[in-house]
C-alpha cells in the first residue's frame, strides 16, 4: 500500500483498523470540518502525534504486513 497517497477511504479505514480513533469522532470532526485530506491529517495529529501515513506505518510496523502479502 502506498501509505504517501491514501484515499480519504483508506485514511478513514486504517484509522479505524489501527483504532487510532472511533467512528464516531471521524464522523463529528468531518461534519464540521469536512471531509478531506488535511481533516483527516489533523484528526491523525490530534489522536497520535503523528503527522502523515507514512508515518502511521512505520509506527505500526505496516511496511513488514504489506511486503509479506
Amino acid at each position: 500500500m502506498d501509505y504517501a497517497n491514501l484515499s480519504l477511504d483508506e485514511m478513514w479505514d486504517l484509522m479505524l483498523d489501527l483504532q487510532i480513533c472511533s467512528e464516531e469522532t471521524l464522523r463529528v470532526v468531518t461534519s464540521i470540518n469536512g471531509y478531506n485530506e488535511e481533516t483527516m491529517l489533523d484528526i491523525l495529529y490530534a489522536t497520535t502525534g503523528l503527522r502523515n501515513f507514512e508515518q502511521v506505518a512505520d509506527e505500526y510496523e505496516l511496511w513488514e504486513e504489506d511486503e509479506e502479502e
